[in-house]
This record gives structure tokens, sequence and C-alpha cells, in this order.
């Protein structure tokens, strides 16, 4: 299409050199001035005629044009309604990955079961057969006893009564030798099964560390670039393991959480700091601390939420709460236990104190939201012992034999 506009720019250029000639041949003297003038205008109806079908012409790569730009937007958009299609067969691939592994988990939970099943039982057929090799010793004994009494009479029925006793030992030698060989071979199909049942725990274990690489790569969408994030020399708060600065992110005010300087990034920390950033992308309740996102790049991580007025601390060390905002605040609190204690599964604070619960104003009037993940954790996993400050934690969490106490209700 592009060079048939230039062929007809090189057209009109013609055109253009065929006037001046015409014009030139105008100012010439010795020609007939009515033949001069009835030949050009036949030769300018001729060039209009032409100049008419270049602009039809012109006028049909146009639409041309347009019909192809409609075919090419139609064929992007053919592309990414073919992109978002394989997008979601990727989608149903990797839930299609995740249901299998799940059930390689169960399937692996029920074979354990079986082997300690099977374990058991070889432990009491174990016992019972060392029950008997017991009994069959005792009445050796009681036999032997017996055949000596019954001997002490007559020599030549004690002699009789020796061969038939010693036979009889060796008889029951045999079968002692028997029945520890049986032992023998249970104890070594007992270690068998120890072997595959070690070797079972370890198959579920790589499942279990593969289903939660799975769903991490899936669900860690909270990662922010460090240099969007602006952190001023305002100081908010501080905690056991790291300060909160007020900040600046995509134009809006936030709190900025990071460790000390002195804080040394070990991998207990960053698994810790993961832990904390996997739980709040998780929770969304008015009654939470609003997460925005975090940082995961070599440097020392930062935390990044919503920016709260005031805490339950600082409120307290100025004055005494009102009846009102004791409800209020009670109640705001227990809002957020409940959404955490429902999660499935359920999610535990395990940190509860006044630091934690920060305050912001509505019609004049305090309200709370509950902060601080950084020793929350799941339901099945809440065993360690000495959780958060000891000062707000109940009696028995101090105990390493502690128990779940949190329904599911």
């Amino acid at each position: 299409m592009q060079q048939q506009l230039r062929e007809r720019d090189q057209q009109e250029e013609n055109l253009r050199r065929r006037l001046r000639e015409m014009e030139q041949q105008l100012t010439n003297p010795f020609l007939d001035k009515e033949d001069q003038m009835v030949n050009l205008l036949r030769k300018i109806t001729t060039q209009e005629r032409l100049l008419r079908v270049k602009d039809q012409q012109v006028n049909e790569l146009e639409i041309t044009l347009s019909l192809l730009q409609q075919a090419m937007s139609e064929h992007q958009e053919g592309t990414l309604q073919r992109q978002l299609r394989e997008m979601e067969q990727q989608l149903r691939e990797k839930d299609e990955q995740e249901e299998n592994l799940q059930r390689q988990l169960r399937e692996t939970e029920r074979q354990l079961s079986e082997k300690d099943q099977q374990e058991e039982n070889l432990h009491r057929h174990l016992r019972g057969t060392q029950k008997l090799l017991r009994e069959k010793c005792q009445q050796e004994v009681d036999l032997q006893r017996e055949m000596e009494e019954h001997l002490r009479g007559n020599d030549e029925q004690q002699r009789q009564l020796r061969v038939i006793q010693q036979q009889q030992l060796i008889n029951l030698q045999r079968k002692c030798e028997e029945k520890e060989q049986g032992c023998t071979n249970l104890e070594r199909e007992l270690r068998d099964r120890d072997q595959d049942l070690v070797e079972l725990k370890k198959i579920l274990s790589d499942a279990e560390k593969q289903l939660k690489e799975c769903k991490c790569k899936d669900k860690r969408d909270w990662i922010i670039p460090r240099d969007e994030i602006v952190i001023t020399d305002k100081r908010v708060g501080e905690g056991s393991w790291g300060y909160v600065n007020e900040g600046k992110y995509c134009g809006c005010t936030v709190a900025v959480k990071r460790l000390y300087e002195n804080e040394v990034i070990s991998p207990y920390n960053c698994r810790r700091f993961e832990r904390e950033m996997d739980i709040a992308s998780r929770c969304r309740h008015p009654c939470l601390l609003q997460f925005i996102g975090a940082t995961n790049d070599d440097g020392s991580p930062l935390f990044v939420t919503e920016l709260m007025e005031s805490s339950l601390r600082q409120l307290l060390k100025q004055r005494p709460l009102t009846d009102g905002e004791v409800f209020t605040i009670s109640l705001d609190i227990a809002r957020a236990f409940s959404y955490l204690h429902k999660k499935k599964p359920p999610i535990l604070h395990r940190d509860v104190s006044s630091p934690n619960v920060l305050l912001w104003r509505r019609d004049n009037q305090w309200r709370a939201k509950v902060s601080d993940y950084g020793t929350a954790n799941f339901l099945q996993e809440t065993m360690t012992a000495n959780p958060g400050a000891m000062i707000y934690s109940a009696p028995e969490a101090s105990a390493r034999t502690q128990t779940v106490k949190v329904g599911t209700s």
C-alpha cells in the first residue's frame, strides 16, 4: 500500500512538470494562441480525469487499509483470548497437581496407619510366642522333677527314663531353637517394617514440602519492590524485634516495619518474617490491621501496613477508659479473634497485648484493630511454649505439655 502511495506521488509530480511545460509553451510567441489554449484545456481535462481516477484509487486503498487494520485487531483479540484460555488451562493444571499431591498424602497416611497396625500385630504375636516358650520351659522343668522322683526306686527304669528324658530334652531344645529361629525371623521382618515405615515417612515429608512450595509459589502476591517505599524519620512504634516508621507508598501515608540494624538476618528470622507475611496476606477483616505488602529480597525486610492514630497502651497511659470505650474496643478485638479462629485452618494470635491493639477515631469515638502477627500460627502448630508476652499469656502457656483450647464452631 505504501508503494502505491509513492507511485501516486510520483504521478502527481509528473503532472505538475507537464503543466509547467504547457505554461512555457503558452509564453512562446511563434505558436498560435488559440491552438495553444485548446490544447492546454484538453490536456488539463485529461489530467483532471487522471486525478479523479487516482483519487478513487486512493479511496480504495484507504478502505483496504481500514479492513486490514480491522483484521489485525480481530487477530490480536483472538490471540489474547487464546492466551487467556492457555492461562486458565495452566491454573487448572496447577489445581489438579495440588489435588494429586493431597491424594498422595492421604494414601501415604493410610499406608502408615496400616504399617502401624501390622507392627502392633507383630509385637503381639512376639509376646505370645515368648509366653509359650516360657510355658514350655516350665513344663520341661516340672517333667524333669517328676521323672527324677519316679526313678529313684528303680535304676533300670531310671536309666530308661533318663534316655526318654534326654530324648524329650533334645526334642524340646529343637523346638526351642525353631521358636527362636521364628522369633529371629519375626524380628527381621519387624526391622524391615520399620525401614519401610521410615521410607514412607520420608515420602510423606517430601510430599508435604512440595505441597507447601506449590502453595507458596501461587500465593506470594504480597511482594512490593523496595524502591517504591519511602521511609521517613518519624518513629511511630517499636517491637521486640523491630521498629515502625511512618512512610509513603503509592502516594499514601503508611506504616513501615523493619528489623533493628543489629538484628541478624538469619534463616530463622527470614522464615518468621515470611510466616507473618503469609498469615497477614490471608486475613481480610475491618478489625484487623490492613496488610498492604512487603519486600522479599536480600536486604532487611520491610512490612507495609496502614497507619493508625494511636495504641491502647498509649491511651491507657494518658487516662482510664470509659465504659463505652471498654465495650467498643473489646467488641472490636473479639470480632478480630473470632475471624482468626474461624479460618480454615484456624489462626491463633498468641501475643495479645495493649501495644498490639491499635486505635483510630470514628465519629469522635475510638475503634480498635488487632496488629502484630509475628507470633501468630496455625492451630496444628501452636504447641510452642511461652509465646508472646508472658504477662498477657494464660498460665498453661508456659508448659510444653499444653493442649489446644480453641473450638472450631
